[in-house]
């Protein structure tokens, strides 16, 4: 049985430890996906949670006429590795670029997705990245990238990946003033998979400012249910991401955070950090909040904003914002993909903007839908 993510209940899985080799992953024998992630950081049963949400991965659950359990068959794994990142403006260097993407991890990645936030114009973006990749010797190329105004999503894949997909979309919600600026918002791609499978990755960019909880809430909850591929939504996808800078603050006084990260037990202070998420308070508030379904991590990392640009201290400004995990990979399995969470960190030695990138690798099984259909 593959381990959870470390929380208190559970088994550790650290994020700068663990090792994504082992054990083959057989979604059929061993359906797993991440703990939905609580104010508190207690384990769930991820699957009890989601049958309640009734969005048990399909073929899970015994059927109701019989009792015995339905088989679905299940594509070939993938590996994918998901990296959000608030760029600030300013176009990395390629070095940070290649370490994003999982230049010299020893892992191998058949997907790479790469949601960015305040970032540089897309061509220049799309080169940067491509070129990157190549100097790392990583070898895919890219499928898709999709954007609006400062918010970019973009998936490279191997070659074999790729021949796995049949289909790619791509579409955007704004979610500024007037639900028509594009500085906020977000971007989908939605991969469909030859056994009929969809896939939905989407980069976002969520309302600022420590008071904006709920407009944070409805955005997710425009953005998801905005995004049309074709006629498809979010609701038609066998597996969703759902990354980006999400702004989600720590509740807290900056004066006590500092006093906590500089002189108390660093494990200590993000537990008591993690207790005032405002992502995780929201969704054990309210179970119909649009990203309650989803899984996450568990952040063993420190806050990842706002540090002052180029060193390893948090905001010093007048402003003296509180520090806090804004930037977020989330996951669910609405249709039936059934995930795997491998690491899930942030990566400190990349400096140039006020936010540090925060990668997530999976190993992803997509149901064969259209098998299951024609027998």
């Amino acid at each position: 049985m593959a381990a959870y993510p470390r929380t208190s209940q559970s088994q550790d899985l650290d994020p700068e430890t663990s090792s994504e080799e082992g054990e083959p992953f057989d979604p059929l024998e061993d359906p797993w996906t991440a703990p939905l992630f609580t104010s508190v950081n207690h384990a769930v049963n991820a699957n009890a949670s989601l049958r309640k949400q009734n969005l048990t991965p399909a073929g899970m659950e015994p059927s109701s006429s019989t009792g015995a359990t339905q088989q679905l068959s299940f594509a070939k794994p993938l590996a994918v590795r998901v990296v959000t990142w608030n760029l600030n403006e300013a176009l990395p260097t390629d070095v940070d670029i290649r370490r994003v993407v999982g230049e010299g991890l020893g892992v191998h990645s058949d997907v790479v997705v790469v949601a960015s936030q305040e970032g540089v114009a897309a061509a220049t973006w799309s080169k940067a990245l491509t070129a990157a990749i190549e100097t790392a010797g990583m070898q895919l190329v890219k499928v898709a990238i999709c954007a609006m105004g400062k918010i970019n999503l973009a998936v490279f894949a191997t070659n074999e990946a790729i021949g796995q997909f049949v289909e790619v979309k791509t579409s955007t919600v704004a979610t500024g003033v007037g639900n028509v600026m594009a500085n906020k918002g977000g971007v989908g791609i939605m991969l469909t998979h030859v056994g009929g499978a969809r896939l939905l990755f989407v980069g976002a960019h969520l309302a600022a400012h420590q008071d904006e909880v709920k407009a944070r809430n409805d955005s997710a909850k425009r953005i998801l249910a905005k995004l049309r591929f074709d006629g498809l939504g979010s609701a038609d996808a066998d597996a969703v991401v759902f990354a980006g800078d999400l702004n989600y603050r720590v509740e807290a006084n900056r004066r006590v955070v500092d006093m906590l990260l500089g002189d108390y037990d660093k494990q200590l202070a993000l537990e008591i950090m993690r207790r005032n998420d405002q992502l995780a308070r929201a969704k054990e508030e309210s179970r119909s909040m649009a990203l309650a379904p989803f899984g996450e991590g568990f952040l063993g990392f420190p806050p990842t904003y706002k540090f002052d640009r180029k060193t390893d201290r948090y905001d010093t400004s007048s402003k003296a914002r509180v520090p806090s995990w804004t930037d977020r990979i989330l996951f669910a399995p609405d249709g039936g993909g059934v995930w795997k969470l491998n690491s899930y960190t942030s990566i400190d030695a990349c400096k140039h903007s006020d936010h540090r990138p925060v990668t997530a690798a999976f190993t992803l099984a997509l149901p064969m839908k259209a098998a299951a259909a024609a027998a």
